[in-house]
């Protein structure tokens, strides 16, 4: 949680911000199928199984990785 003191800051984040963009979505439609041969593989591995099941994989390695994740900060010497 962030307190904002400046009262132009807060105005920001409470009305600017969101108002600054805008997210359309888009219908599976306007997106395009791919063709030939190389769109006749690709649709082939990128079923909705095979999304669901990469995502897994990656969602695991990102948690080895966060786990395992070593930080440490430099000391100054004066």
């Amino acid at each position: 949680m962030v307190v904002l003191a400046d009262e132009v800051l807060e105005s920001f984040f409470e009305t600017d911000l969101s108002q600054s963009f805008k997210l359309n979505s888009i219908s599976d439609l306007d997106t395009p199928v791919p063709t030939g041969f190389l769109g006749d593989i690709w649709s082939s591995i990128a079923t909705d199984s095979n999304k669901k099941i990469f995502n897994m994989f990656t969602d695991e390695i990102g948690k080895t990785i966060g786990k395992h994740q070593v930080s440490s900060l430099n000391a100054v010497a004066l």
